[in-house]
């Protein structure tokens, strides 16, 4: 239970931030601010997952950046590139 309350407080301290306000409030991002998030979630141990998606005809190319926050809590933003 302590881990959860420590990810829960790292995890508010990384969403409150201005990369992650930036991230809920545009569909685009720099590179470098996205490198920025990875590298906090990292440092506070939070698992993600970030996958790149190549364009096709029918849709444009996109990251997907998945936060885990509990095995039933997943937080996912879809990044046009």
């Amino acid at each position: 239970m302590s881990t959860l309350k420590h990810l829960n407080k790292d995890f508010e301290v990384i969403l409150g931030s201005e990369l992650f306000k930036l991230l809920f409030n545009c569909d685009g991002i720099k590179f470098s601010q996205l490198n920025v998030i990875t590298c906090l979630l990292i440092k506070a141990n939070i698992p993600f997952t970030l996958t790149f998606s190549q364009a096709t005809r029918s849709a444009s190319a996109s990251i997907l950046l998945e936060i885990t926050i509990t095995p039933n809590v997943t937080l996912n933003f879809t990044i046009s590139v």
